[in-house]
């Protein structure tokens, strides 16, 4: 029965991907992504390799030649379709009857504003590490651990080590959860050297800036000390764990029951301060920052995680009654679903004034211009760095022609670029016409120089 209804979520979650494909492809980064995957090879960040696996999606759209539309939709698809294949891989390959469940949980469980911010790789390496640890989780369980689930491990851990700087917490987690639960023998350990000494390699060799610069916000660990429980970021998450993670809070009290009951003092002791310390780490880097919600909701996913695995495997495997099991989860299931349809108007708004912006352009002719920032609906757009991407995007999906709009942040920052013909410009970068895909960039002019226009879209 779990496993029928684990079919039909990700039926509904596909078809929920296609319905939303232009909120979840036409949004910052999945669009930035797309303009680079144009030219027929990956767009690697911060040598994530993890993104590879849905990143071929749209590849492989273009290789046939599609149309930007299916290719978004591809896109769109690839973050339902990705974790089914873990799902498939765990139940039918490694022969795990459990842990796939954490995988069709993980997706909607403490999901909200991420259903329509899809890119991130965190959530990618934590579905590779569902996998990984089953095949862990299966070797502890033998006397002499298959050579070549070993060697699977070492690959997966190469994968996990490289996806997300995160990562290390959920797994960590997870290593001491079966660390707990079984015998601790040369296996164990051995894995867990690998694991480590792939990170000290990534550290050495593939430091990447964006990540150096992103941790660069524990500082804050001294400059708030001591009132680290009054910060903005700890407030605010209590908003929403009222609001959208209230699955997190009621797991956490599962959990915590369950292990009090079963006097299972080292998983409570586990499970409490790893959650703890996760939650103050995010909550104290990112205090007085106001991030935006999908982004900071990206990084607490790591907390849904390491109550997922507890919960299976521990809470719901107490559950006698199949039925009784299949019932809940389609009920969390349905509610979830409802919430993220709730709060879908905000990106549905967001594309339509998109499209809205265009139909000016178009109307007043304007395909190359560079304005103001300030004559946008900054609150509306969330983040306004993607916009050159999403209107290139949505102009050429929608019109068969590409406009070049960029917005200025500062006055005269992009005056350098005013006298290009033949570029398409955004704030991070200059590309020359001749190197863009012509099937996915259709520029009507390569004679006249971009124009500054102080309100456009007016």
């Amino acid at each position: 029965m779990i496993t029928r209804l684990s079919y039909t979520i990700f039926l509904v979650l596909l078809i929920a991907s296609i319905y939303f494909y232009l909120e979840r492809t036409v949004f910052l980064d999945i669009s930035f992504h797309l303009f680079f995957l144009t030219k027929g090879d990956f767009a690697i960040q911060n040598s994530r390799f993890i993104a590879f696996l849905t990143q071929l999606f749209p590849l492989s759209g273009m290789a046939l030649g599609l149309s930007l539309k299916p290719i978004m939709m591809l896109y769109s698809m690839a973050f339902v379709v990705v974790p089914f294949l873990y799902f498939l891989l765990i139940r039918y390959i490694v022969k795990d009857r459990d842990l796939p469940l954490i995988v069709v949980l993980s997706t909607f469980w403490l999901v909200s504003d991420t259903f329509f911010w899809i890119q991130s790789e965190l959530p990618q390496g934590m579905w590779a590490m569902v996998l990984y640890f089953a095949l862990f989780h299966k070797s502890l369980l033998q006397e002499y651990p298959n050579i070549w689930y070993q060697s699977f491990l070492t690959l997966i851990a190469f994968f996990l080590a490289f996806a997300h700087p995160l990562l290390i917490f959920p797994f960590l987690y997870c290593f001491a959860f079966f660390g707990i639960k079984y015998k601790r023998t040369q296996f164990f350990w051995s894995q867990l050297v690998i694991y480590f000494s792939i990170l000290i390699i990534k550290q050495l060799f593939f430091k990447a800036a964006y990540d150096s610069q992103a941790m660069g916000g524990l500082s804050s660990f001294k400059s708030l000390f001591p009132n680290y429980f009054t910060i903005d970021t700890n407030v605010q998450f209590l908003k929403y764990l009222v609001n959208d993670y209230y699955l997190l809070l009621l797991g956490a009290i599962a959990v915590i029951a369950f292990y009090i009951k079963s006097k299972n003092w080292f998983q409570l002791l586990n499970y409490l301060l790893f959650s703890a310390f996760f939650l103050l780490l995010i909550n104290v880097t990112y205090a007085g920052r106001n991030p935006e919600k999908f982004y900071i909701e990206n990084l607490y996913l790591p907390l849904g995680m390491m109550l997922l695995f507890p919960l299976v495997l521990d809470v719901f495997k107490s559950i006698k009654r199949e039925a009784v099991l299949t019932a809940l989860i389609s009920i969390v299931f349905i509610v979830r679903m409802i919430d993220i349809y709730s709060i879908s108007g905000q990106y549905t708004d967001r594309v339509t004034y998109l499209e809205s912006i265009s139909d000016k352009l178009n109307e007043k002719n304007l395909d190359k211009i560079i304005t103001p920032a300030s004559g946008v609906d900054n609150k509306l757009l969330k983040m306004n760095w993607g916009f050159p991407y999403e209107m290139w995007l949505l102009s050429t999906m929608k019109t068969g022609k590409t406009q070049s709009v960029v917005l200025e942040n500062e006055a005269n920052e992009l005056s350098w670029t005013m006298e290009r013909k033949d570029a398409f410009i955004t704030n991070w970068g200059v590309f020359d016409y001749p190197k863009l895909n012509p099937r996915y960039f259709i520029f009507p002019d390569s004679t006249q120089s971009y124009r500054f226009v102080e309100t456009p879209f007016e």
